[in-house]
C-alpha cells in the first residue's frame, strides 16, 4: 500500500464496513458527553472508527498527520441545513522515512440538531500534500466549499 489511491480505497472499505457499528458502539458516550464538549463528541466517534486503520498504518510503516480523520484546523464545513452538514478534513500520509505519499481527505457527514451520522464518510485521495496544493485541489473538486488558505 504505497500509492495514495490504494490507501484511499483501503480506508473507504474500512469505513463502509464499520461506520454504523462503531457509531452504535460509542453513541451513548457521545450523548453523555455532549453537554460538556458540544460537537467535539464527533471526535470520540472518529477515534473509534479509525483506530484499526492507524494500527494497520503502523504495521506498514505509514503515518497520517494529523491522525485520521484529521483536525478542525485542517478542515472546512458547510451544508444546506443543520441536520445535513459535511466537514472536509485532511491528513498527509507519509512513509516511515518522512517522505509524503499524498493526502487523504475524509468527508465527515454529521448532524448539528442531534448526535447522528447520516451516512458513511467519503474518502478522497490526493497526490498532493502541501497545504496550498490540497486546498487548491479541493476547491476544484467542490467550488461550493470556497476554501481559502488560512
Amino acid at each position: 500500500m504505497d500509492d495514495i489511491h490504494s490507501i484511499g480505497r483501503y480506508i473507504q472499505e474500512h469505513i463502509n464496513q464499520h461506520w454504523e457499528s462503531r457509531f452504535q458502539h460509542c453513541q451513548s458516550k457521545m450523548v453523555e458527553m455532549y453537554p460538556h464538549i458540544g460537537d467535539s463528541v464527533y471526535a470520540i466517534y472518529g477515534k473509534q472508527l479509525f483506530q484499526q486503520v492507524h494500527e494497520r498504518f503502523k504495521e506498514l510503516g505509514l503515518q497520517a498527520s494529523p491522525r485520521l480523520p484529521g483536525s478542525l484546523m485542517n478542515s472546512r464545513e458547510w451544508g444546506e441545513n443543520e441536520s445535513e452538514r459535511q466537514r472536509w478534513m485532511w491528513s498527509k500520509i507519509s512513509r516511515s522515512d518522512g517522505s509524503a505519499i499524498g493526502t487523504v481527505v475524509i468527508v465527515v457527514f454529521h448532524d448539528h440538531t442531534q448526535i447522528r451520522i447520516p451516512r458513511a464518510f467519503q474518502v478522497i485521495a490526493l497526490k498532493v500534500s502541501s497545504p496550498a496544493a490540497v486546498i487548491k485541489a479541493l476547491s476544484e473538486i467542490s467550488p461550493r466549499s470556497k476554501m481559502r488558505l488560512i
